[in-house]
């Protein structure tokens, strides 16, 4: 359904000719770019401070974070210098699917190496159940606890859609 969503998201944008970003310098993306995924990782884990959320950090994000920044700086040796543009409406899915990865990540994984489910941060923050006596917890929900990996998948495919749209300008940065 989201899928379907963005598709027709990006087909509407393109057939409305929505305008691109202002002109941004190729570093300048870069650096805020890697500003992003410092701020991203650090809200990420210190919203979900558990063995699961830290294997999917260090197994599915920083590798794909270390991926989208090498392929910046190979297409930027080419062009440091000229001013790009990208764009501005795939934010949104970006925002969105970021927002629901924290809040559907692992946040209470107490017996999670003996087999037990971990409680999404929105089910620990909204219900004191993962602290109650641990003979007969009550279930995680479901449907949270299955949107995480949905979610991470779209939010990774809504940056590579961002980073897709780069396009390069062919006149050079005024020094």
């Amino acid at each position: 359904m989201i899928t379907i969503w963005l598709v027709i998201d990006i087909h509407l944008a393109k057939s409305l000719n929505i305008i691109m970003s202002p002109a941004i310098a190729f570093n300048k993306f870069i650096l805020l770019f890697s500003l992003y995924i410092i701020l991203s990782l650090v809200i990420y884990l210190t919203t979900s401070f558990t063995s699961p959320a830290w294997i999917v950090a260090f197994f599915v994000l920083l590798p794909f974070y270390g991926i989208c920044l090498l392929s910046l700086l190979a297409r930027a040796t080419k062009n440091w210098k000229v001013k790009i543009k990208y764009r501005t409406f795939l934010l949104i899915p970006v925002s969105i699917f970021q927002l629901v990865k924290i809040i559907s990540s692992p946040a209470s994984c107490y017996g999670w190496h003996q087999g037990k489910s971990c409680y999404s941060l929105i089910q620990a923050l909204l219900t004191t159940e993962n602290i109650r006596t641990f003979a007969r917890t009550p279930a995680p929900w479901q449907i949270v606890e299955l949107a995480f990996p949905v979610t991470l998948v779209l939010y990774l495919l809504s940056i590579v859609a961002l980073l897709r749209s780069i396009r390069v300008r062919d006149f050079p940065i005024d020094s």
